[in-house]
């Protein structure tokens, strides 16, 4: 969720006895995107070929329900918890804690157009991304009038920081977005 767009495919490899974590769920993203990795036609084909990919909501639950066997399938495997994943070492918990944040925001982008009432995310996810994005941009008040939700989307760019809002956030506001 990278611009919470579909991620690149990288499984939950595993780990040498003696790594360490060295990302958590929040430090995961402090350094997406990768600026070292260049663009090259194979990242932009992925990009561009699986940018349809979630044209339905069964599209996006299959997806999910893949990854979920995955690193189920991995978890059985890794050393005390600890996987591989996109160059970092994790903690099995800090990258389910990833996902989910990741995954809030893909949902928060699927029903930013549907009519009428639109299916929230669960409290407690929602909750764990607010305290994703508040670590990285360093937390503390909120302008009024926004919400859990209303926060995501001006703290991932969904929705563009207001001049009054950026004046509330002071230098904080450079923290926006938090990740794309």
């Amino acid at each position: 969720m990278p611009s919470a767009s579909p991620s690149q495919p990288s499984q939950p490899g595993r780990t040498k006895p003696d790594e360490a974590a060295d990302r958590d769920f929040i430090g995961y993203w402090r350094d997406w995107p990768a600026s070292a990795e260049p663009a090259t036609y194979e990242r932009v084909r992925f990009y561009w070929a699986n940018g349809p990919a979630y044209a339905t909501a069964d599209s996006a639950r299959r997806h999910v329900a893949e990854t979920a066997r995955q690193a189920a399938a991995v978890s059985v495997r890794a050393p005390e918890g600890l996987f591989r994943l996109q160059g970092h070492v994790m903690a099995a918990e800090d990258i389910l804690a990833m996902w989910t944040a990741e995954w809030v925001v893909h949902q928060l982008d699927l029903t930013a157009y549907l009519p009428g009432a639109r299916p929230a995310p669960a409290d407690g996810a929602l909750t764990l991304t607010v305290r994703t994005l508040d670590g990285l941009t360093g937390g503390g008040a909120r302008p009024a009038g926004w919400d859990d939700s209303g926060y995501v989307l001006k703290a991932t760019g969904r929705v563009p920081l207001e001049e009054s809002e950026r004046a509330f956030l002071g230098e904080r506001a450079a923290r926006f977005p938090a990740f794309g």
